[in-house]
Order: structure tokens, then sequence, then C-alpha cells
């Protein structure tokens, strides 16, 4: 997995040599980063200028929260992701955005944007739906809610 991640890495930074305005690409690229939690403050640059060029993109509004929410800046992360869920929901983006909100101990309401990630999630076809996503978030509920879910450790 690292090596396909390194391999991502690679082809993003070479394609930012040619075209160093490629707001999807510097988008892309900051998200890996963020997602690996790597270098960071690099990723967070990335983004910044990939939002200078498509300030309205939900996806990079989503990157730019999470690369916050690593950088441990949850008020900034908050409100990237609320503005990204806003403009084109995501399971994802509402994933991202309860992973914020519990982070600053708003359970409830990070169990409302779960549930908003489930929704998304089971309204999917059945051969499209992540079920590995599903019990992940399930499980992220459960915690949050201060049940204990199969298989935790006590």
């Amino acid at each position: 997995r690292s090596r396909d991640l390194r391999g991502a890495e690679a082809d993003y930074r070479s394609i930012l040599e040619l075209d160093p305005k490629d707001a999807g690409n510097l988008n892309s690229l900051g998200y890996l980063l963020a997602d690996a939690n790597r270098n960071l403050d690099e990723a967070f640059g990335f983004l910044t200028r990939s939002l200078q060029l498509v300030p309205e993109d939900a996806n990079t509004l989503d990157s730019m929260g999470w690369v916050c929410f690593r950088l441990r800046k949850m008020s900034e992360a908050e409100r990237y992701l609320r503005a990204a869920v806003g403009r084109e929901p995501s399971a994802v983006m509402w994933d991202h955005l309860g992973q914020v909100l519990v982070a600053q101990n708003r359970n409830q309401e990070a169990i409302t944007a779960w549930g908003s990630a489930l929704k998304m999630l089971e309204a999917e076809q059945p051969s499209n739906r992540d079920a590995g996503q599903i019990k992940r978030i399930q499980a992220q509920i459960d915690t949050a809610a201060g049940r204990v879910h199969p298989g935790a450790k006590e």
C-alpha cells in the first residue's frame, strides 16, 4: 500500500511540474498527503493553491477540511467541511465532518453527521455499497453514543 501511495504521489508531483495550476491535481496531491498524515504543511499549501483556483469546489473544500483536521485546527476544519457538505455532500465528507465534531467532544452532532453518511451509503445500489465503510461509520456512531460494539476491547 505504501508503494502505491508513493507511486501516486510521484505521479501527482510530475503533473504538478508540468502544470502548477492544475487545481484537481493540487487537490489530489494535498488530499493524498493529508490522508496519509504526511507532509501536512506541504499538503496545506497545495490545497490553499487549489482553493485559490476553484474556491467553491466541494472536493477541495473537503480536502482542506481534512488537512486542517490532521493539523488539529478544528474550527477551520469544521468551517471547510460544512462548506463542502453544503455544496455537494458525499458520505466521505459527512464522515470527515463527524470525525472533526467528535474530536471536539460534540458527539451528538458527530452522530448526526455520520447518520447522513450512512443514509448516502445505504441509498447506493447494493453492488456499489462499501460494506467496510458502512461498518466503520456504524462503529464510530456506537462509540460516540457510548455503546460498545462487537469486537471492541473493554
